[in-house]
C-alpha cells in the first residue's frame, strides 16, 4: 500500500497502436503552433521587430511652428482627402491579403504578352521596317484616325469655319421658339424623317373620369350611424323594387299574352294548319269552265295610233300656259317673301336659341358622359347592390363580425365601371347528354321480357 504522502508512479502503457496516441496530451504544442501562426499573420515575432516599429517619439507641440487651430484643420482636412483619393476604395478591402505569411511558392508560371513571346531577331526586323516607313495595317488606320481627330479638333476651335450644318441639332428644341410656324416645323420633320409617332388620345386620357377607388357608403361599415344604415337599407330595397317591377313587366308582355292549352288542342291546330290548300273545295266551279284550244295571249301587243296634228298643237299650248302660270308663281312668291322679312328675323332669333340651348344640353351631357358607363359589348353594365347588413346581424365588435362581399369581385366590377374591360358574365359549362345503354353481355332475360 502507497502512503498517502507519496507521488503517485506515472503509469507506463504501450504506444503501439493509434489507440495509445490518444491519450498523450498535446495542447502545449498545439498552443505554441497557434501563438507562432498568429505572430506570422501580423508581421513576424515582436522579439525580432526594430524598435521603430515598436514605439514612436512623443514631441513637444511648443517644438511645432507657430500656426492657427483653423490653419492645421484646413491643412489635416486637405492631406486627409488627398490621402483619401489616392488609396483605394472601401469596398475592395475585403478582398486584400491580411496576412504576413509569406507564400511558399516564391516561383510562379506567367502568362507572357505577345510582346514579351516575340524573339529578338524579329523585334529587330520590324524596328528596320518601321524606320524605312513600312507599317502594318493597324499601325497605318491607327495614324489616320489621329490625323482625323487633330483636324476635328482645329475645325471646332476655328471662328470662321462655315462648314457646319445649320440644321444639325434636332428641331424640336427650335419649335418651342415663338418665330417657328407650326406647319413649318410639321414640314421640316416630315421630308428629314424625323417625324415622331404621336400616341393616340385614347391612350392619354383616360377612359373613364371616376376614382379608382370610390369611397363606400358610410353606412356599410360595421358600427354605422343609425340614419346611414337606414339610408343604405333604403336604397337596396329601391333597387329591389325595381327588378321586381321590371320582372312583372316582363312576364306580362309575354308569358302572360299567350293562353294554355292541352296538347289535343295544340295537336289538333297543328294539322289544320298543315293542311290547308290540300283538299280543292272548287270541284263544281271547273267543272262549268269551258275547255277551249284558242291561245289567248297574257299581255296582248298595244295597237299603235298616230297622234293627229290638232291634239299635238293644244299640248304645246297647254305646256305653254303652264310654264307661264310657273313663271309668274315664282315672282309672286319674291315679292312676298319682302313682307315676310320681319317674320324670318323672329325664325332666325328662335332658331338660335334653340341652338343655344342644345350646345348646352350637349356640354352637360359631355361632362355627365364622363362618368358614365359605355356599351363596350353586347351586354350592359348592371351595377351590383351594395354590400349591407340587416339590423338584427350588426355586431358590437369586429371579432363576430361575419364578412361580407370580396376584394376581388369589387375590383371586378370597378373595372366594368372605368370602360377598361367590357361587361361579362361568368360562363356555365353545359353538362354532357349522357346516353344510357345496355351492354350485349349485361343483358338480362328478364330485362328483356319487359
Amino acid at each position: 500500500m502507497a502512503s498517502k504522502g507519496r507521488l503517485r508512479k506515472k503509469s507506463r502503457f504501450s504506444k503501439k497502436s493509434k489507440k495509445a496516441w490518444r491519450i498523450t496530451d498535446i495542447k502545449d504544442v498545439e498552443d505554441f503552433y497557434e501563438d507562432q501562426l498568429l505572430e506570422e499573420r501580423l508581421g513576424g515575432p515582436f522579439s525580432e521587430k526594430p524598435d521603430e516599429e515598436l514605439f514612436f517619439i512623443q514631441k513637444d507641440p511648443k517644438e511645432e511652428p507657430d500656426v492657427t487651430e483653423k490653419q492645421k484643420v484646413r491643412r489635416s482636412t486637405r492631406q486627409e482627402k488627398k490621402k483619401r483619393a489616392l488609396e483605394p476604395p472601401k469596398c475592395f478591402m475585403i478582398l486584400e491579403n491580411t496576412s504576413k505569411v509569406p507564400d511558399p511558392i516564391s516561383k510562379r508560371n506567367t502568362v507572357r504578352t505577345k510582346e514579351e513571346r516575340k524573339s529578338n531577331i524579329q523585334k529587330d526586323i520590324e524596328e528596320k521596317l518601321r524606320k524605312r516607313g513600312v507599317l502594318k495595317r493597324k499601325e497605318i488606320l491607327a495614324a489616320k484616325n489621329r490625323l482625323l481627330n487633330k483636324k476635328r479638333a482645329a475645325k471646332k476651335n476655328d471662328p470662321y469655319n462655315f462648314s457646319k450644318d445649320v440644321w444639325e441639332n434636332e428641331i424640336r428644341d427650335e419649335a418651342k421658339t415663338e418665330w417657328l410656324d407650326g406647319d413649318t416645323v410639321r414640314h421640316y420633320v416630315t421630308n428629314t424623317g424625323k417625324l415622331e409617332v404621336k400616341t393616340p388620345k385614347s391612350i392619354q386620357k383616360k377612359p373613364s373620369a371616376l376614382p379608382n377607388i370610390e369611397n363606400p357608403h358610410p353606412g356599410v361599415s360595421y358600427n354605422p350611424a343609425p340614419n346611414d344604415h337606414n339610408h343604405l337599407l333604403q336604397i337596396v330595397a329601391d333597387k329591389e323594387l325595381k327588378l321586381i317591377k321590371e320582372e312583372k313587366h316582363l312576364d306580362r308582355v309575354t308569358s302572360a299574352k299567350f293562353s294554355k292549352i292541352t296538347r289535343e288542342e295544340a295537336m289538333n291546330n297543328w294539322l289544320a294548319e298543315m293542311s290547308q290548300g290540300l283538299i280543292n273545295d272548287d270541284d263544281g266551279n271547273n267543272e262549268n269552265e269551258e275547255d277551249t284550244d284558242e291561245y289567248k295571249p297574257v299581255n296582248p301587243p298595244a295597237l299603235l295610233k298616230r297622234k293627229p296634228l290638232k291634239k299635238k298643237k293644244k299640248a304645246k299650248l297647254l305646256r305653254q300656259e303652264e310654264f307661264e302660270k310657273q313663271k309668274q308663281r315664282v315672282e309672286k312668291k319674291k315679292i312676298a317673301d319682302l313682307y315676310k322679312l320681319r317674320f324670318m328675323e323672329r325664325e332666325i332669333l328662335r332658331g338660335e336659341e334653340k341652338s343655344a340651348v342644345l350646345q348646352e344640353k350637349r356640354k352637360i351631357n359631355k361632362v355627365e358622359g364622363l362618368t358614365k358607363t359605355k356599351k363596350l359589348g353586347p351586354k350592359k353594365f348592371s351595377e351590383p347592390l351594395p354590400e349591407f347588413k340587416r339590423p338584427h346581424e350588426l355586431k358590437k365588435n369586429l371579432r363576430s363580425l361575419n364578412p361580407e362581399g370580396s376584394i376581388l369581385t369589387d375590383r371586378f366590377y370597378s373595372l366594368q365601371k372605368r370602360n377598361i374591360i367590357e361587361p361579362r358574365v361568368r360562363a356555365r359549362q353545359k353538362k354532357a347528354k349522357v346516353k344510357k345503354f345496355f351492354k350485349a353481355g349485361h343483358k338480362l332475360d328478364d330485362l328483356e321480357k319487359l
